[in-house]
């Protein structure tokens, strides 16, 4: 996403996209643990979004982490995504 403010182009991430970048970088079983922690407190990510980044993502870890994550957690989103 981007924005402009007073003649300077300033990018910046969504909810829902940098949970993914975090995801992208977890590493050990501290970092699942702190992902988990922050997908628990995000319950109201936009479906519609999520789909997208999930189709674009690279990587597939972190997209079956991301989901993982909102299963675990019950997250109503989750039960809007298409999954086949």
């Amino acid at each position: 996403m981007s924005a402009e403010l007073d003649g300077l182009k300033i990018s910046y991430s969504c909810n829902e996209l940098a949970i993914l970048e975090i995801l992208c970088t977890c590493k050990t079983e501290h970092d699942y643990e702190e992902s988990s922690q922050l997908m628990e407190s995000f319950p109201y990510l936009r479906s519609a979004i999520v789909q997208e980044l999930l189709n674009q993502s690279n990587s597939i870890i972190a997209t079956r982490l991301y989901l993982h994550l909102a299963k675990l957690h019950n997250l109503a989103w989750y039960k809007k995504l298409d999954l086949l």
